[in-house]
């Protein structure tokens, strides 16, 4: 999900592709240089630079992420959200994009 939301921020998906490549693709493994870069457009979009600032970001610029996640998945929470995108965050850092 949160790749798919900066996939869309990056403007290399449509919301269609999105839902489509969610409810059928479910894929087991990631790719790590479109990990790096969906999380990377997500923190520029939130004007976060670490995972600190991500965590103090205001709930209106959340909510607006969440407007395009809900988009895709209707069921998704704030929580589900933010929470994956630590977790994508922390896998980004540990495999670098050049790899």
């Amino acid at each position: 999900m949160v790749l798919m939301v900066g996939c869309i921020l990056r403007g290399t998906h449509s919301v269609e592709q999105a839902i489509s490549y969610v409810t059928t693709e479910k894929r087991a493994f990631i790719c790590y240089p479109h990990c790096n870069e969906s999380i990377d457009k997500i923190f520029e979009h939130l004007g976060a630079t670490s995972i600190q600032e991500f965590s103090t970001c205001s709930t209106q610029a959340i909510d607006n992420l969440m407007d395009i996640a809900n988009k895709i998945d209707s069921d998704i929470t704030a929580y589900q959200f933010t929470d994956a995108c630590r977790g994508l965050f922390l896998k980004s850092r540990k495999f670098p994009s050049n790899l």
